[in-house]
């Protein structure tokens, strides 16, 4: 949308649609990555807080990144590969990031019922909980500053324009 709006283009619905679909994905599949990647390496024998599983988990989020941006090029009429291998790496980067916030009890499924806290107050009270929001924020600002940058770069210069990119199909 910023890129949009920058660009003096009229709003555009399918971008939009697309942009909350890739947003949608990418949030899931990203939070999830450690706790996942966590149950598979200690369902192997290994350790769900060791580097096994922090690997995992960049691998899982890059994927869900590049999921996120396919899904987004095909609401939006954009080529499918247009900007997955960007969409990975900043994904990527922003799980791997996020891990170097210690947190503790989101190393596996089997501790879901501990994610998330009982009352709102809760939310930020304790050191655990303070640490896991910005491990989330951290993780979702590098995706979405990677799909935004991607954005600008794409459709900001006149040829994007001339060439039909923000014109609905």
């Amino acid at each position: 949308m910023v890129s949009q709006i920058r660009s003096g283009e009229q709003f555009n619905w399918r971008r939009f649609g697309g942009a909350v679909a890739r947003g949608a994905i990418v949030g899931t599949v990203s939070s999830l990555a450690g706790p996942v990647a966590g149950s598979l390496v200690k369902s192997a024998g290994g350790i769900a807080t060791g580097l096994a599983a922090k690997t995992v988990a960049v691998g899982i989020s890059a994927t869900g990144g590049a999921g996120g941006q396919v899904t987004f090029n095909a609401i939006s009429g954009n080529d499918l590969g247009d900007g997955v291998a960007q969409a990975a790496a900043f994904n990527a980067l922003g799980q791997g990031v996020s891990h170097l916030i210690p947190t503790r009890g989101l190393s596996t499924l089997k501790q879901a019922k501990y994610f998330g806290p009982k009352h709102m107050s809760s939310m930020i009270k304790t050191a655990n909980a303070k640490k896991i929001v910005k491990s989330y924020v951290i993780s979702s600002t590098a995706a979405s500053f990677g799909a935004e940058t991607y954005d600008c770069l794409l459709y900001d210069d006149n040829t994007a324009i001339q060439e039909g990119y923000y014109n609905d199909k």
